[in-house]
């Protein structure tokens, strides 16, 4: 999807830090906002991959609910 720029995947329990991982590694270059409320798969190494990835455009992170993922990291990832 290289022209996606704004995802949802809000409470997607099935979603993994392999899923977010694949979107940071250039399938998604223009995407600038991700949803990720309640996704209780993904851990700290699917957010810093997703954001040291292909996604330079991400501008908005929403890891609300995401418990597996520590308070630093989402202070770096988040606006």
């Amino acid at each position: 999807c290289p022209l996606l720029s704004s995802l949802n995947l809000n409470s997607c329990n099935n979603i993994t830090d392999a899923g977010v991982i694949a979107l940071g590694q250039g399938g998604c270059p223009l995407l600038s906002s991700l949803n990720l409320i309640g996704c209780n798969k993904i851990t700290d190494a699917g957010v810093i991959a997703l954001c040291q990835g292909g996604c330079s455009k991400l501008f908005s992170l929403n890891l609300t609910g995401c418990y597996q993922i520590t308070d630093a990291v989402k202070s770096l990832y988040t606006r």
